[in-house]
């Protein structure tokens, strides 16, 4: 996955609010971050609360959808 894909979350442990939701890749987080390998996703849906939106997501969680 890169910065730009299209990706979809698959709601993997306890995220069953976020299934199903789709969003854009903004950034891999890097060291000297403690949340090293996760992503940062724009999520499309309006209404998702501001904590998901800034929430790093593990890529297990995350389905490409185009690139």
């Amino acid at each position: 996955m890169q910065v730009g894909d299209l990706v979809k979350h698959n709601g993997l442990d306890g995220w069953y609010n976020m299934e199903g939701k789709i969003g854009v890749l903004k950034e891999l987080l890097k060291m000297p971050d403690p949340r090293c390998g996760r992503w940062i996703v724009h999520w499309c849906d309006p209404n998702t609360p501001r904590y998901y939106q800034w929430e790093a997501y593990f890529p297990e969680h995350l389905e490409a959808l185009c690139k």
